[in-house]
């Protein structure tokens, strides 16, 4: 109850549809410090390095997600290698 107490007031400004002091009457957009502009027109992509670590992990969480076997084998094995099992 006390985390209902807390968070519905949260909810009610979120859903609600009144600009709060903090943000920009003109269009309702928060007010952010530091934010420019013209920042949003520069595009910047994600050098090979990042794209390249998104597809390995992707790819890992795809192949184990339907073949886990190899995982649990070895986290079965570094719990007998530390005595846990």
């Amino acid at each position: 109850m006390i985390s209902l107490a807390y968070y519905l007031p949260v909810v009610a400004t979120i859903w609600s549809g009144t600009t709060q002091p903090g943000s920009d009457a003109a269009n309702g957009v928060p007010v952010l410090a530091g934010g420019a502009p013209e920042a949003d027109a520069t595009s910047r992509r994600a050098g090979w390095e990042l794209t390249l670590v998104g597809v390995a992990l992707a790819v890992a969480v795809i192949v184990f997600g339907i073949i886990p076997q190899p995982v649990f084998d070895l986290v079965a094995g570094a719990a007998r290698g530390l005595g846990l099992s």
